[in-house]
């Protein structure tokens, strides 16, 4: 693996080689530990700030219709905000609305819904097991008839 630098050295170096394994040594050192908080927040914005309510947006209210379904409906609604009360300062603890599931924290970042029905486009899936054994795994894969290795990466051309 070869990484080029935008600007060379002051040496002079422009690039660096790595074998595979060294490349991804490099790469994991880069990832944050788990539960490893890299933003703070401190003052106005911080998590357990009397005030926070008053200058973070509040959560989506979920007494109106989605603007899928007034389409459905052919019902023009107007959301605006100044139809939402003023926002009271919580008592501590105050409950997360941030905890998401696993299905949107992997939608986010790819923009794609893991449980989206790649048949029917409509309906949701739902998981039935979760499966951890590598012999299971593979036995499934073979009869759906599908590969039981992964696929090889390209070889980078890039020299």
């Amino acid at each position: 693996m070869r990484y080029r630098f935008k600007r060379p050295w002051r040496n002079g170096t422009t690039h660096v080689d790595y074998r595979p394994l060294e490349f991804l040594e490099r790469l994991t050192a880069l990832v944050p530990l788990p539960r490893l908080h890299l933003i703070h927040f401190h003052g106005v914005l911080a998590p357990r700030s009397r005030l926070r309510p008053l200058v973070v947006p509040a959560p989506p209210r979920t007494d109106r219709p989605c603007a899928h379904q007034a389409r459905r409906d052919d019902a023009s609604v107007t959301l605006t905000n100044d139809q939402d009360p003023p926002p009271d300062i919580p008592d501590f603890p105050a409950r997360q609305l941030s905890k998401r599931t696993w299905a949107e924290l992997i939608a986010r970042p790819f923009g794609a819904d893991p449980l989206k029905c790649p048949r029917c486009e409509d309906g949701r899936m739902r998981i039935v097991s979760f499966i951890t054994k590598g012999e299971t795994i593979r036995k499934i894969l073979e009869a759906v008839e599908l590969p039981t290795e992964p696929p090889r990466p390209p070889l980078c051309q890039h020299a």
